[in-house]
């Protein structure tokens, strides 16, 4: 059985579309580029519009089989919707580099009326900030028929994703996955597959979403891997994978949801964690893992008590302060796992009474008695600190809590401040833009372009707070820094029964209110010894590990240290938070 290479090129008529970019390991400095233009979901342009069959597309004017490697075929639904994309698929083209390579990417926008910018998440800036890809905060947005060259310098491997940061784009198809490869890699990369897993509404196009319902009514109909899913039995096109049980196999799992958090699980293989977000950690087998927005994780397959035949992989949505699963339209893929050298597997029958979750945002997984949480914080870093701080480092210390929460049905807020988009680029232009806040206080909430200024060296200690606590569906919040990695040095974790969740009591939000009416727009610490962190009971200074994207628990929070290197943007200038957390 032959692996399918992670890069190929497609010849649609006479027009080569290719739907990945390696760098070449001796080039100093490579180029690509990505073409940003409308795309259409279950239409060919010569046959028309097209339906599913028996995981086929056929032509609905012809009755004739078309190929769905040339189709956007989403869910399968047969009614078209309109995308933005990159190169004209969805996902757009992998962009792989080696690390420590430059590469620049000329971003073309084609779209006729929509301007476009484009976020490379979780990438450090280090000396590049405008390269983050913010429209108004770090650059002007491309307009029209103009173009943007990113170039950049990526320092730390792992897995990573490209996106749009403009309105809606990312929602309507705009991302792609940047992968950085290490020379220490231990799985080839001819061996390593990549699934980006994705929420997908077929009626309904994101921008409709947005102004005609609220954030906390919208609906998903199915998760999409790698831009293929089903719906309702209509047996669309799936993905599949191929590999072999004598070979070992890297998985490069990406959240690029827009709302939604995942449960991803092959039944009948372990997952092997090898790293996330980029930080390579001690290994640790588990059975399924949870994704929320924005999370990368890179996983090895078990493949020890594996018989050959095909799998399922599921991707299913979990939502609500219970982390309720949904069974109906998961993610579903097809893994293909052949035995060319005929290796015996072993305690192939042995059934497991209890399933090792990892990621749970809870101390124990609600309403599951036979699945056992491995936390975050539980992962333990294999990076020095030399690897993750390259700056020169002051002794001057900062803390700050940053309380994530949601104003009204539609804005997400930090410490009450909803944000405003500047009407010039902040990098560029930052004395042309006011960050004073006027009207927010410690109860009163306000909207505004408010920034954190940070001594550059300085040690800084984030405190995400997530003071929701209601059965909203994304009661576990996502938290993404722009630009940095940070160290998740502790988690406070809460706890579900019932109904009802249990809050932390760590943290104090007015001194004249209790914690159940405030607003905790002004928190500390209720132990004020923990304002030197070293005091914090299990703190993990040593190796807690590093992350760009973190989900921050209901009515608890995490503790996050970085040193400040470079700016930091997103919608409170320094972090990205909320529904649409795009960080």
């Amino acid at each position: 059985m032959y692996a399918v290479p992670a890069c190929i090129l497609l010849l649609l008529q006479v027009i080569h579309i290719s739907v990945c970019f390696k760098c070449d390991v001796s080039s100093p400095h490579c180029v690509t580029s990505l073409i940003i233009d409308n795309s259409f979901t279950m239409i060919d342009k010569e046959k028309g519009p097209l339906y599913t069959e028996n995981r086929k597309l056929f032509s609905k004017s012809t009755r004739k089989e078309v190929d769905a490697n040339n189709i956007n075929t989403a869910d399968g639904w047969n009614l078209t919707r309109k995308l933005i994309t990159a190169n004209g698929t969805m996902p757009g083209p992998d962009i792989i580099v080696h690390q420590n390579q430059k590469i620049t990417i000329v971003v073309y926008n084609h779209l006729l009326s929509e301007e476009v910018s484009v976020h490379w998440h979780g990438i450090e800036q280090f000396g590049t900030p405008a390269m983050d890809g913010v429209s108004f905060v770090t650059q002007c947005p491309i307009l029209p028929g103009q173009s943007f060259n990113y170039t950049f310098t990526p320092r730390i491997g792992g897995s990573y994703f490209y996106h749009s940061h403009t309105g809606v784009q990312f929602d309507m198809g705009l991302f792609g996955a940047f992968i950085v490869l290490r020379k220490r890699d231990l799985i080839p990369y001819t061996h390593q597959r990549i699934l980006q897993l994705q929420d997908w509404n077929h009626l309904v196009d994101p921008e409709t979403m947005l102004k005609s319902m609220t954030v906390m009514n919208m609906e998903y109909h199915s998760v999409l891997i790698n831009g293929k899913g089903e719906h309702g039995g209509n047996m669309a096109p799936l993905q599949t994978v191929f590999v072999d049980k004598s070979e070992r196999y890297l998985f490069r799992l990406i959240s690029v949801a827009a709302n939604e958090h995942f449960l991803f699980s092959i039944p009948g293989i372990r997952l092997i964690v090898r790293e996330t977000d980029g930080d390579e950690v001690l290994p640790i087998t588990v059975d399924r893992i949870l994704l929320f927005t924005g999370e990368r994780f890179d996983v090895e397959l078990d493949m020890q008590n594996v018989t050959e035949g095909v799998y399922d992989i599921f991707a299913h949505f979990v939502s609500g302060k219970t982390l309720g699963l949904q069974e109906s339209n998961p993610g579903h893929a097809f893994l293909h796992v052949s035995n060319n050298k005929s290796l015996a597997s072993f305690n192939s029958n042995v059934s497991r009474e209890m399933e090792v979750i990892l990621n749970c945002p809870l101390i124990d997984y609600p309403n599951k008695p036979n699945w056992t949480c491995v936390h975050l914080s539980a992962l333990k870093s294999l990076n020095t600190k030399e690897d993750i701080n390259i700056i020169q480092k002051t002794s001057q210390q900062s803390l700050l809590f940053l309380n994530n929460d949601f104003i009204g049905p539609s804005y997400a807020a930090i410490n009450g401040k909803i944000f405003k988009m500047p009407s010039v680029a902040a990098l560029l232009q930052p004395s042309e833009i006011d960050t004073t806040c006027p009207g927010c206080d410690a109860e009163t909430n306000c909207m505004c372009s408010h920034s954190l200024n940070l001594e550059s060296g300085s040690e800084v200690i984030f405190v995400f707070h997530n003071s929701e606590t209601t059965d909203s569906q994304r009661v576990v919040h996502p938290i993404h820094i722009h630009g940095h990695k940070f160290q998740v040095i502790k988690i406070g974790l809460t706890s579900v029964d019932g109904s009802s969740v249990f809050p932390t009591s760590d943290i104090k939000c007015s001194d004249t209110l209790n914690n159940s009416v405030s607003e905790c727009y002004n928190a500390k610490w209720a132990n004020a010894s923990w304002n030197d962190y070293k005091n914090i009971p299990d703190i993990n200074l040593e190796n807690g590990v590093y992350k760009d994207t973190v989900a921050v628990p209901p009515g608890g929070y995490v503790i996050a240290r970085i040193w400040r290197q470079t700016l930091v943007s997103g919608s409170s200038t320094v972090t990205e938070v909320g529904i649409f957390s795009k960080a």
